[in-house]
């Protein structure tokens, strides 16, 4: 049984943290794998290592698994290409759609919020069928062990962003909010934990975090309450889960979000934008939703192609303050919504359960590995 990977491999990237997930899962099940990495060979499991193989190599297989950009499905050699694609835009760029209907004989959205962006861009019905991403039990659950940061108070009530520095994930609301309801309060601290691909700093879509608060000082002078920034590789983030009191995430756009999945399966209050492939999972009983008004997508919130007519969510500022206010006001009824949202996500959104659903599909089409 052979499997051919094609696509990003090397952290951090979040599609290399979904497909090194997967691939790891496969190999428990005895399948061979074939792999080529888009984005290089750095901090890939030692498991996949020995599978990896040069991108320029020819590699046909029966069937190929990739987590790709359409452009380059015709790149693969595979009689039966399974793709998993998600789109944070509301509008493809130019001709993608139509690349994934010709190349892809199988493509596996994450969320019915990523399955509906494709049928709006006319991506065939019967080709898709959604696949959520999943989470290491054994690394993300309540018992594993608190991340200690010793010049963090750990009686402070502790909110965390778990965000790469992108426009989208609407960290600038997330401060302007967090700075405005705390004025003056010594009994909280933000941690924002944050890092980014290297090549990723001048494009259009990155934020300078430091100049959004600089840019929130001209404006708001007055002693503001405790922001804790870590920029540099925290070992398992479920142990910086952990540490928090309620995890935090005004999103503009959200395919899926592996953080508030985590989040939740480490039984942590989550605070996020009603809008996006978290609602899968998250509702207002068993999480915080903030309210939002659609705006036209600016070119920040746009990856590949800038295209006009393209919306996104924009966060409720107001509505932000009130429910962080009311989380820290409320700390058993959080805990009560957290278990909920445990119990909601703990068998169903495994990494096992994702890799059992593409092998089932697999089967079902007597597609042969």
């Amino acid at each position: 049984m052979i499997l051919q990977y094609y696509g990003m491999l090397s952290s951090p990237h979040s599609w290399s943290a979904v497909s090194q997930s997967l691939l790891l899962e496969f190999q428990k099940q005895g399948i061979a794998l074939r792999c080529k990495s888009t984005n290089g060979f750095g901090s890939i499991p030692p498991s996949l290592v020995p599978t990896c193989m040069n991108l320029n190599m020819p590699i046909k297989t029966e069937v190929s698994f990739s987590y790709t950009i359409p452009p380059n499905l015709i790149k693969i050699d595979a009689k039966h290409k399974i793709q998993i694609y998600n789109s944070d835009n509301d509008i493809l760029p130019d001709g993608w759609a139509s690349l994934m209907n010709s190349g892809a004989h199988l493509i596996l959205p994450s969320s019915e919020f990523a399955k509906e962006i494709f049928l709006k861009n006319k991506v065939i019905e019967e080709k898709m069928v959604v696949v959520p991403h999943g989470y290491d039990p054994n690394l993300f659950n309540p018992n594993f062990p608190k991340l200690n940061i010793p010049e963090i108070d750990n009686s402070k009530f502790k909110f965390l962003c778990v965000s790469a520095p992108h426009y989208r994930k609407g960290i600038d609301v997330l401060i302007k909010a967090y700075i405005e309801e705390f004025k003056g309060d010594e009994d909280v601290v933000l941690i924002i934990k944050s890092s980014m691909n290297s090549h990723e700093v001048n494009a259009h879509f990155h934020v300078d975090i430091a100049q959004i608060a600089a840019n929130l000082q001209k404006t708001h002078k007055y002693k503001w309450p405790e922001i804790k920034y870590i920029n540099h590789r925290v070992e398992s983030l479920a142990s910086l889960y952990l540490l928090a009191d309620a995890v935090v995430l005004s999103s503009r756009a959200e395919c899926f979000s592996l953080t508030m999945l985590e989040a939740s399966a480490c039984q942590i209050p989550t605070i996020t934008t009603d809008y996006g492939g978290h609602l899968d999972f998250l509702n207002h009983d068993n999480s915080y939703l903030i309210d939002y008004v659609m705006k036209a997508c600016p070119k920040e919130g746009q990856y590949h192609q800038v295209k006009a007519g393209s919306l996104i969510a924009e966060p409720s500022h107001d509505d932000l303050k009130r429910l962080m206010r009311h989380v820290k006001n409320n700390p058993e009824e959080a805990k009560s919504k957290a278990m909920l949202a445990y119990s909601q996500v703990v068998d169903k959104y495994t990494w096992k359960s994702a890799a059992d659903q593409i092998l089932e599909l697999i089967k079902e089409r007597e597609w042969k590995l």
